[in-house]
């Protein structure tokens, strides 16, 4: 049976929603809402580095290789949640330099790599 809703897990309170939208599903998006670390962070701060560290580290137990990941949209800056891009490290740093030149996240993947 499939579902269009993915699927929610709830940490600490939180929703945190994995789910693999982009065009070639290679890469995973993670939403978070409700950050504890966006939370703690003062004036100026932006970035959740703990909770992307700690994504990859459990990813890439799950997944028996090393899992990079990148935080693509923090609450912080006034967002719904924080969301986090996963996959191997060479499709996040090809995501990565795509973003660096403005393009939008939703459009990277689509059967390049």
């Amino acid at each position: 049976m499939s579902t269009s809703v993915p699927p929610r897990v709830l940490a600490g309170g939180n929703a945190v929603v994995v789910r693999q939208e982009m065009a070639d599903r290679r890469l995973a998006v993670i939403d978070i809402e409700g950050c504890w670390e966006a939370q703690l962070h003062g004036e100026g701060e932006r970035g959740c580095h703990l909770t992307t560290g700690t994504l990859a580290g459990f990813l890439g137990c799950l997944a028996d290789y090393p899992v990079a990941v990148m935080e693509i949209e923090c609450s912080v800056g006034g967002n719904a949640r924080c969301r986090f891009l996963a996959g191997n490290a060479d499709m996040l740093e090809h995501a990565y330099e795509r973003v660096q030149r403005g393009e939008q996240w939703e459009t990277i993947g689509a059967g390049e790599f």
